[in-house]
């Protein structure tokens, strides 16, 4: 299952059932820049113990026809979780993009919390890092100040805040958790704060999100990513 051309997001979950002999956790995103969105987006994740063999990363990687760094493999038992995310085309001509994730334990000696590799592609790792303050990160990304302003108000209601950055590129976002906020007028406030600021057309989000990601991709273009919806319950 390579990540040239056009593929059905439905076959890589049925491929991944079958592997792992049950249905994975399902979720859905949506992700905004400025002149276009994409919804489809798909995540799955299940615990690493799901795999025929736990500790061998082959069959996954077969299946995603990924070609897996040497840092993934050396820190892939230490992973309790395993994500897998397709990415649908969202520009015509473009390819889908399949990501496998490694969700690690963040320790006192590692601020790291999840390692992962575009399957397929170039091969470059993503670091999510927790993130104590988000304060210097939200600098570095320059945002536009609507935008900068509704993120930094989001980051420290939420207090629970990934840096992600991908090696080799100019890749840098800020991923800020919202299942455990009470979403009041206040915060579902900023979240459209946030859409509307990449793209006036956008619709903000009709349900709580899981998580927000947002920042700039590899060529610099913002971008923000609704995780969690839209949903079967939330269209």
């Amino acid at each position: 299952m390579g990540t040239g051309g056009r593929a059905s997001p439905q076959a890589l979950e049925r491929a991944l059932a079958a592997l792992l002999g049950r249905a994975p956790l399902s979720a859905r995103s949506r992700k905004v820049f400025a002149d276009h969105q994409s919804d489809n987006r798909f995540l799955w994740s299940f615990p690493r113990d799901w795999l025929p063999a736990p500790d061998d990363p082959a069959p996954l990687a077969a299946l995603l026809s990924a070609d897996l760094p040497d840092e993934i493999r050396r820190r892939w038992s230490d992973a309790p979780m395993i994500h897998v995310g397709f990415d649908g085309a969202a520009r015509a001509g473009g390819a889908d993009i399949r990501k496998l994730y490694l969700e690690l334990p963040v320790t006192g000696d590692s601020s790291l919390a999840y390692l992962a590799v575009k399957c397929g592609a170039r091969g470059d790792l993503h670091r999510y890092d927790a993130l104590s303050d988000p304060a210097a990160l939200l600098r570095d990304l320059a945002l536009p100040a609507p935008f900068s302003a509704a993120a930094g108000a989001l980051a420290r209601a939420s207090g629970d805040c990934l840096r992600v950055a991908e090696d080799g590129t100019g890749r840098l976002s800020i991923d800020i958790g919202l299942a455990d906020l009470d979403p009041d007028a206040g915060l579902s406030a900023m979240l459209a704060t946030l859409v509307a600021a990449v793209n006036p057309a956008a619709l903000p989000p009709a349900c709580w999100p899981s998580h927000v990601a947002l920042g700039r991709d590899r060529g610099g273009e913002v971008f923000v990513t609704l995780y969690g919806w839209p949903s079967e319950d939330c269209p």
